[in-house]
């Protein structure tokens, strides 16, 4: 979804890039790529924990 966001704001980005039509979608992209790397982060470390506990 971040890639999306991404995508759209630099199609929309022709005249000027410092604009609420390409500056909104850069911050919802930032705000889905930065979930997304939390959300792994919290996967290995429960995938951690749960192998600690098996051991």
């Amino acid at each position: 979804m971040g890639a999306a966001f991404t995508y759209i704001a630099t199609y929309s980005a022709s005249e000027s890039v410092w604009n609420f039509r390409t500056i909104l979608p850069v911050m919802v992209a930032t705000f889905n790529f930065a979930v997304a790397v939390r959300l792994v982060n919290i996967h290995l470390k429960m995938k951690k924990i749960k192998n600690n506990k098996k051991k």
